[in-house]
């Protein structure tokens, strides 16, 4: 388990970031890691694409999100990537950790399965078999979930802080510790590669040899569920609200630490779009009438309380390839315990302030394979890339 293929900082690039003072010697199966050391040298106002050329005002300074834990320099990283202190960073309390570790190692040390078992899905599956009903609203009690699941104190405080609540109660309490789990894991599997990058540009930059480059976006891995317009079929959701993709990043900033969180801008022409199947889905209808008042109502409650079975108001736009509308939030009322579509009021909708003014935001959600393919071809080299750092890096190149 704790050989040097499944550490979680090779020894010899721990060597080099150890001597830049960026890494500490492992204690106790830990390691100290400067987050200066993650950020890339021209990360610190965002960047452009490699084939992006239109100009933009906006840069990762316009975010919030850039501010949250502005005064953590360092974070513990497990040294061994395979390890129950790697559950204990996902989140999951001490006792937790312990059981998901020896289940692991137990079955991995099983000659019949082999190595049949992946690392992360252990902590998924406790997490989606947990014998406790599920938080949805502010009804249920959420604190009282993940204890019962066994998260620790750290990562409960940041699912529940009440600046982000509207936010959280557009998806269930399982959603969200699923999410945090994945991204964290992911986040420390890729940790070696993006360390290696960083550092050598950095070293570029100081040997002069050759300007630090960016990034592309692989696109395809946007897509996620649940929402508002596809149940559980993972589509492209984004918004033309930086004030909303603030709010998330934000608080994705508090769950996990050391994920490496960019917000993706895009200038989608009008002329583009129009080749496509576009419709507008609005609480209370639109104004020309084209769609009927009751119609994002009811795609709503169908699409968040769908479960294996595709429901017939989602089959009704299975061939429009991008839905424009409002953002539900379930936090006054669970929809799965709604009745009918007529309990979803103005009340659910996510709300954001904008300007000083408190508007009601705005999703777009690109729901065919084809606009999705679409999209990415046109896109993935013209994006606007904010990363929402906490601090810029040293200029000495530490």
């Amino acid at each position: 388990m704790s050989d040097d293929n499944r550490r979680t900082i090779s020894r010899e690039l721990a060597l080099k970031l150890e001597q830049r003072g960026g890494l500490s010697p492992v204690v106790d199966n830990k390691r100290k890691l400067s987050l200066a050391a993650i950020i890339p040298p021209t990360s610190a106002q965002g960047s452009r694409s490699s084939s992006g050329t239109s100009a933009n005002i906006i840069t990762s300074a316009s975010f919030h999100a850039s501010s949250i834990n502005e005064d953590v320099t360092e974070v513990d990283i497990p040294a061994d990537l395979e390890s129950k202190e790697t559950y204990m960073f996902m989140g999951f309390d001490d006792t937790t950790a312990t059981m998901l570790w020896d289940k692991y190692t137990t079955a991995c040390d099983d000659p019949e399965f082999g190595d049949e078992y992946d690392f992360c899905e252990f902590a998924v599956d406790h997490v989606i078999t947990a014998d406790h009903p599920d938080a949805t609203s502010e009804e249920d009690d959420w604190d009282a979930y993940m204890r019962a699941v066994g998260i620790d104190d750290k990562l409960r405080e940041a699912i529940l802080l009440p600046e982000y609540e509207d936010i959280r109660y557009t998806a269930t309490c399982k959603f969200w510790l699923l999410e945090t789990i994945n991204r964290t894991w992911d986040a420390l599997e890729s940790l070696e590669v993006q360390l290696s990058q960083t550092t050598t540009r950095r070293e570029q930059r100081e040997a002069a040899e050759q300007p630090a480059g960016v990034q592309d976006i692989n696109l395809g891995l946007l897509a996620a569920a649940p929402g508002d317009f596809s149940g559980i079929t993972p589509v492209l959701y984004t918004t033309p609200q930086r004030e909303i993709a603030d709010q998330y990043a934000a608080w994705l900033k508090k769950k996990v630490l050391i994920d490496d969180v960019v917000i993706l801008q895009f200038a989608v022409p009008n002329e583009w779009l129009r080749q496509f199947h576009v419709e507008y889905l609005w609480y209370g209808g639109d104004q020309d009438g084209i769609r009927p008042a009751d119609a994002w109502r009811k795609l709503v409650w169908a699409s968040r309380r769908v479960a294996d079975e595709i429901s017939p108001e989602l089959e009704k736009l299975s061939s429009v390839d991008v839905l424009i509308g409002h953002i539900a939030s379930g936090k006054h009322k669970k929809f799965k315990k709604m009745p009918d579509y007529t309990d979803i009021k103005r009340s659910q909708l996510l709300r954001v302030k904008i300007d000083g003014e408190w508007k009601d935001g705005i999703q777009w959600a690109f729901m065919t394979p084809s606009v999705r393919y679409r999209f990415k071809e046109r896109f993935a080299n013209d994006v606007y890339i904010h990363w929402i750092r906490s601090r810029r890096p040293p200029e000495d190149g530490n």
